[in-house]
């Protein structure tokens, strides 16, 4: 097994260094990136128009300019412990009770319909065999399209090494483990 993963990690790294990314951004394009982002136009502009949902509308623009490049972008939430990883700590407030109501407007509004576009960009890219990485880009955009407040973007660390690779994932461990919580440990 440990064969197999440094053969996967040293393909990850090699399809980092900059004449297969553009590859990896041309592909995405092709393939699913300029109808994603047209659905998300178009999300984003029958929001605008209902003055209640302009907030929707700025979020589906965003996801809008995500969309024409996720190779080297992530989605992130932005209540997570330093935003660095998954685990989210819980809401607190009034900001609870928006996210949460935003949400559920979102999914019965567009969500679904956006989940469904990703999903058969996935379907569609998934037919090719340079494609996989696209389709595995639209399965985690799914989560995204249909989930999206609480969640932000920002740019991908690539590593182009194996050496940069296990360095980032052993500072990731390093902070997940720091930022892990003790449950019992808050009590006074």
């Amino acid at each position: 097994m440990g064969w197999f993963m440094n053969q996967i990690n040293r393909f990850i790294c090699w399809t980092n260094r900059e004449p297969i990314l553009k590859i990896r951004r041309i592909v995405w394009m092709i393939t699913s990136g300029w109808w994603l982002a047209l659905l998300y136009l178009i999300s984003a502009v029958m929001f605008t128009l209902l003055i209640a949902f302009i907030p929707f509308g700025l979020k589906a623009l965003k996801f809008c300019i995500f969309a024409f490049d996720p190779v080297t972008k992530e989605a992130y939430r932005e209540n997570s412990a330093q935003n660095t990883d998954i685990r989210a700590k819980p809401l607190k407030g009034a900001w609870y009770y928006y996210a949460m109501a935003a949400n559920i407007v979102w999914l019965v509004t567009v969500g679904w319909g956006l989940a469904l576009g990703h999903l058969m960009a996935a379907i569609f890219s998934a037919l090719t065999i340079i494609g996989l990485g696209t389709a595995w880009t639209n399965i985690r955009l799914m989560l995204f399209a249909i989930w999206p407040f609480t969640q932000g973007i920002r740019d991908t660390y690539l590593p182009t090494s194996l050496d940069d690779l296990n360095r980032h994932e052993a500072a990731v461990a390093e902070m997940t483990r720091r930022t892990k919580p003790t449950y019992g440990s808050d009590v006074v």
